[in-house]
């Protein structure tokens, strides 16, 4: 089975588009390409949209003022702050039309960044991570880098940047985390050259304290926008909420101006609402992944053909160059995420979520029975 990998994995978990265009309707398909939750939507959550089914004959409060202000008080946010979107993705598009011309992209990195962008005709500068170094972000090599594109002058209109960058913490697909005063440094040198700071944090709440690492709550640079999903995390694709926090007043005005008066369903909304209530459901989440993704790594250290990134969200991502891994498993109804579309990575990468312990093991068998054929 040979297939275009670049145009058939945009973006994982779509399997009914997989099935479609590889006539795979009667096999039974495991996805490991989609970072979902895998405790699935909270029982809250699903006791909520069941005792409110008459909302869907409502239009939503297009205020958003409950759901603003339980989302500052748990975040610890000025609601002023605070700009709400039909998942990340809708907030990222609505940005781009209000940034600087010049776009700095640290990659390889979410796809809908360079999408969004060339969209707005915007002139992406792509920053490269290297493999070397584990795509691990050296920041004065960076500032070198931006540097040599941006000059130090000072505009005289306080509210005019020259340009934007874009980091994923911690990055999808390659996992890797910076620390919080690393994120600071970076804030501080970007805004001393008029400089945005777009900060998708859409994974860090996968990670244990992830208080002592997110910048949400820090107003204390007025050039950072920080970017945050609760589609992933809280297992809700299908209702899709994002939120974001935007310092600049300017900014955020002309944010609001161009978003779409229901852009949130009543459901997001009254999820989004009950967020405080879910403290159970977030360490049983902690709890789950730190367990099963330790044997789902521990599995995979055994294969020398094998070069495992210490990844710190929700997914393990891997460099497997001895064969064509996604085919391999496709053959066995598993899904991986090739990531040869990721500006940076080729055709040897893959990212591979943390699934329910019964599907964990069915991946691991399958790709034992893989190993196994390929060195016979």
């Amino acid at each position: 089975m040979e297939i275009n990998e670049m145009n058939q994995h945009k973006h994982g978990g779509n399997l009914k588009k997989l099935q479609r265009e590889l006539d795979l309707k009667e096999i039974e398909l495991t996805d490991f390409s989609a970072n979902i939750n895998p405790l699935g939507l909270p029982e809250l959550f699903k006791q909520l949209i069941i005792e409110h089914l008459d909302e869907v004959e409502r239009y939503p409060d297009y205020t958003y003022a409950d759901l603003k202000q339980s989302l500052s008080s748990f975040y610890r946010l000025d609601d002023d702050t605070i700009v709400l979107g039909n998942g990340a993705e809708e907030i990222i598009r609505i940005l781009m039309q209000i940034l600087p011309e010049d776009i700095v992209i640290i990659e390889p990195t979410f796809s809908e960044y360079r999408t969004a962008a060339l969209s707005q005709d915007k002139n992406i500068i792509s920053y490269v991570l290297d493999e070397v170094e584990e795509f691990i972000l050296n920041e004065h090599s960076f500032y070198d880098y931006i540097s040599s594109h941006f000059d130090m002058k000072q505009n005289k209109v306080q509210d005019d940047y020259q340009g934007a960058v874009f980091l994923c913490n911690p990055n999808n697909p390659t996992g890797q985390l910076i620390s919080q005063p690393k994120i600071e440094s970076i804030a501080s040198y970007l805004k001393e050259r008029r400089i945005l700071l777009i900060l998708d944090e859409s994974f860090i709440e996968f990670i244990e304290n992830s208080n002592s690492v997110t910048m949400v709550g820090n107003d204390k640079y007025s050039n950072l926008i920080i970017i945050r999903s609760l589609t992933k995390f809280y297992a809700m694709p299908g209702l899709r909420l994002g939120y974001g926090q935007i310092c600049d007043r300017n900014l955020r005005d002309r944010f609001m101006k161009l978003q779409g008066v229901w852009n949130v369903n009543n459901y997001a909304m009254l999820c989004g609402e009950a967020i405080s209530h879910l403290d159970n459901y977030r360490e049983e989440t902690l709890k789950y992944y730190q367990k099963n993704k330790n044997i789902m790594l521990d599995a995979l250290k055994q294969y020398e053909n094998f070069k495992i990134y210490a990844s710190y969200a929700n997914f393990i991502f891997i460099k497997c160059s001895c064969l064509n891994l996604y085919e391999a498993l496709l053959a066995k109804g598993i899904i991986i995420r090739p990531c040869s579309n990721f500006i940076g990575l080729g055709p040897t990468y893959y990212r591979i979520a943390v699934r329910t312990t019964q599907e964990n093991q069915k991946l691991l068998a399958s790709l034992e029975e893989v190993m196994m054929n390929y060195e016979e």
